[in-house]
């Protein structure tokens, strides 16, 4: 089973931004050595207990730190950024970490509405635009005329939690992640959109579910795992002994029928999103 990570950079009551970073670091460099397939970094701003703001800065830092997980943006939230500046980036990072990069793209706001339009001005009419703003950003990650010109390009996962995303994922061959910890419907109708009709030249697209876990450590039953307030709107996370999530998670890939799987550990606790990633790679990476 291919199994990743998002991770959001929490910062737990007590814990400054500087430390909650270097956790961040800590836990990707744990995740390269326990043979995790990608870790992605999430992009948010101004938002409460959490500490990071740029994926590609993140990913620079963890790139030096790490040697073969790949490492990705999950997402970049294309209607706060110029799409030429996004394509020039992510060709940096390819060229800086050979086909380690993966180019993920949401199009949610991420942040208060007085930050989105400091940072994209009309964010709605962005968002509007989004379409043939991926479109631009797409045409100009193939440019070879843009500097540097990595040796592999990233790899582009579109981000979703429905028909929208899958369809426009599908449309243009790109590999298709759906937030199912984030999403209501379920994944397989989405993933129905995806696969429909997609032609034979675009067959090396993949498709990921990312839902939330939390591992009980056997040890220590009774310890407090820290999970974070769950949006009843949300899927609750998946939470148990190691062997019971793993069980979970296997039957979540079989349902859904998707290529990989992505885990988001909902808690600012460093330990328990540490000792989730262990136990997990021991259940499944044996």
């Amino acid at each position: 089973m291919k199994l990743s990570i998002l991770d959001l950079s929490p910062a737990a009551k007590g814990t400054s931004d500087e430390n909650a970073l270097q956790q961040t670091i800590d836990l990707a460099i744990e995740a390269d050595q326990l043979g995790y397939e990608r870790f992605w970094l999430s992009e948010h701003h101004q938002l409460k207990h959490i500490a990071s703001a740029s994926p590609a800065l993140m990913i620079a830092a963890i790139g030096q730190a790490t040697k073969q997980i790949r490492l990705g943006a999950g997402a970049v939230l294309l209607p706060l950024h110029p799409p030429y500046l996004v394509a020039e980036t992510h060709r940096q990072l390819a060229a800086m970490f050979p086909d380690r990069i993966d180019l993920g793209i949401g199009r949610a706001p991420g942040a208060p509405p007085e930050v989105t339009t400091r940072l994209a001005g009309n964010f709605l009419e962005a968002v509007r635009r989004h379409p043939e703003r991926l479109d631009e950003l797409l045409t100009h990650l193939a440019d070879d005329n843009i500097r540097p010109v990595p040796s592999k390009l990233p790899e582009v996962w579109l981000l979703g939690t429905g028909r929208r995303s899958a369809i426009a994922a599908r449309e243009r061959g790109l590999s298709y992640c759906f937030g199912a910890f984030m999403s209501a419907s379920p994944a397989s109708e989405a993933f129905q959109h995806y696969k429909q009709s997609l032609s034979d030249a675009r067959l090396r697209a993949k498709t990921m579910i990312a839902v939330s876990v939390a591992c009980v450590s056997p040890s220590a039953p009774n310890r407090d795992l820290a999970l974070m307030p769950h949006d009843q709107e949300h899927p609750p996370p998946i939470v148990g002994l190691p062997a019971e999530v793993a069980t979970q998670l296997k039957s979540v890939s079989r349902e859904s029928g998707a290529d990989e799987l992505m885990i988001h550990i909902p808690s600012a606790s460093f330990e328990t999103r540490h000792s989730t990633i262990q136990h997990l790679a021991d259940e499944l990476f044996a």
